[in-house]
């Protein structure tokens, strides 16, 4: 049977803030492939992979490009001593959006940086890009959305509908055609070394839940 509404318990804060938007994520792997030589002996010889990937890197827009887009690039691995001029360098890194055509737009511009640099270094590389997940974009009149607020004014809260640059379970649930939102479960700075869990908030999802399902029942 059809699911009409679905809910994930994976973001911060209290449960009375409903997300009705997430943005797309595509992860893109880029592998530079240079010439590796002695970097004391022949560093002519050598085409440095380091070093293409450094050139692309700093050709890419990164950081929050816009209030819907942000791209990164979180891990740099490459080199084998001080002494060799790189062969291989591996980089990583992500683009998000709420709009599918800016995160493409975004993806594809970090790619022809890869490429640029490799080329014009006289090196070659290898760009793979995953689309990890789709968006959530929910209607305010949508099941989901509208069961989440009957149970938030259940607990005596004022729902709030809100935007968020993670991601989530429900987002690959919104991909597959299953209207999906991700609840505030008492999670607080996340991601951080300040990260902590607010047990008040925490209750205050479990009683979400025992809400949303009488009210689902009730329909």
């Amino acid at each position: 049977a059809p699911i009409d509404a679905a809910f994930f318990f994976d973001s911060d804060g209290m449960p009375n803030q409903i997300c009705v938007a997430s943005p797309y994520h595509v992860d893109i792997t880029a592998t530079f492939h240079g010439r590796a030589s002695h970097a004391g002996v022949e560093p002519e010889k050598g085409v440095s992979a380091v070093q293409m990937a450094a050139k692309a890197i700093a050709a890419m827009q990164l950081g929050r490009l816009d209030e819907e887009t942000t791209a990164n690039i979180g891990i740099i691995h490459g080199g084998t001593a001080t002494n060799v001029v790189a062969g291989e360098t591996v980089i990583y890194g992500e683009a998000r959006s709420l709009v599918k055509e800016k995160v493409d737009a975004q993806i594809a511009q970090m790619k022809a940086c890869c490429e640029e640099a490799a080329i014009s270094a006289g090196g070659s590389v290898e760009v793979h890009v995953e689309e990890c997940y789709a968006a959530i974009a929910l209607e305010e009149s949508s099941a989901t959305v509208q069961l989440a607020k009957k149970a938030i004014q259940r607990l005596g809260l004022e729902p709030q509908l809100v935007k968020s640059g993670g991601g989530s379970d429900a987002n690959v649930f919104c991909g597959k055609g299953i209207p999906a939102t991700n609840i505030g479960c008492g999670m607080n700075n996340v991601h951080s070394v300040q990260e902590y869990l607010n047990l008040a908030e925490v209750k205050a999802a479990a009683e979400f839940i025992v809400a949303v399902v009488d009210e689902a029942c009730a329909q």
